[in-house]
């Protein structure tokens, strides 16, 4: 199951490509625009392609309450700070 793109998601793709730039753009504009940090919440349809299915509605639970139920807020970075440091992983690697 793949999520279903919007308009919105679909500009999103174009501002911030699927590479290490495209990233690097973007964790960048999360640091000063709660917008952007807003737009980046998951909905069931991105549950479902990331967490197998006994886990999806579990999963999408869980972050609800962790993160999107709170005030949407910026990254708290301080501005001497250029320097941000990302590790990426597949799910396979995470489960081994």
């Amino acid at each position: 199951m793949q999520p279903t793109e919007t308009s919105s998601s679909t500009t999103q793709a174009a501002q911030y490509p699927n590479t290490d730039a495209g990233f690097r753009k973007l964790i960048i504009a999360a640091r000063f625009d709660n917008d952007v940090v807003a737009s980046l919440e998951p909905n069931a349809a991105d549950y479902a392609a990331v967490f197998e299915p006994e886990f999806a509605a579990k999963a999408e639970k869980m972050y609800e309450e962790w993160i999107w139920s709170k005030p949407t807020a910026t990254l708290d970075v301080d501005p001497e700070k250029t320097e941000i440091k990302v590790a990426k992983a597949t799910t396979d690697a995470i489960r081994d």
